[in-house]
C-alpha cells in the first residue's frame, strides 16, 4: 500500500544537533578542574558578608555548581557524536557550543568565517543525517532524559 502525503519530517535538524552540543558545553564548564593529588590547602572556606557576595555576583566570581553524574552521562555521550566527523568539524562544532567568536577562530585555524561557517554546517548536518539514520523518531533523546 503506498503512502499518501509527504514524507515524515525528520527528527533531527541542525538546530537541535546544536542545542545537544551547547548543553554538553555548559556542562563541561561545570566539571570541576583536575587538581595534583595530595597538594590541598588547610585554609578554612572563609565566610562572606552580603556585599562581598554582591561584588562577586557582579564580577562574575560565582562559584558554579558541580555537575551531576547523569548531567555527565549526558555529556559524553552528545560528546560521542564528534567522532563522527573529521577534525576541523569537530573543533569548530565544540568552540561554536562554547560560544567562542568567530574572529578568534579565524585566527586559530587560519580561515575565513565562510570556511568555518561551512565546516559548521557540515558538520552538524552530518550529525542530524547519522541521528535520523539511526533514531528517526527521536526516541534517543528520552533515553538520553536529561536531568
Amino acid at each position: 500500500m503506498k503512502m499518501i502525503g509527504p514524507p515524515p519530517e525528520p527528527y533531527w535538524t541542525e538546530k537541535i544537533v546544536m542545542a545537544f552540543m551547547e548543553e554538553a558545553a555548559e556542562i563541561h564548564r561545570c566539571i570541576p578542574e583536575v587538581r595534583v593529588p595530595g597538594y590541598h590547602s588547610m585554609w578554612p572556606d572563609t565566610l562572606k558578608d552580603d556585599w562581598e557576595r554582591y561584588y562577586d555576583m557582579l564580577h562574575a566570581r560565582q562559584r558554579r555548581n558541580y555537575a551531576l553524574p547523569k548531567q555527565v552521562d549526558f555529556m559524553e555521550e552528545v560528546m560521542r557524536w564528534l567522532r563522527w566527523l573529521n577534525v576541523i568539524e569537530q573543533r569548530v562544532i565544540w568552540a561554536r557550543a562554547n560560544n567562542i567568536p568567530w574572529k578568534v577562530l579565524e585566527h586559530d585555524f587560519n580561515s575565513s568565517k565562510t570556511t568555518l561557517w561551512r565546516h559548521l554546517n557540515v558538520g552538524t548536518n552530518r550529525l542530524a543525517a547519522i541521528l535520523n539514520n539511526n533514531d528517526p523518531d527521536g526516541d534517543y533523546q528520552s533515553k538520553l532524559k536529561r536531568f
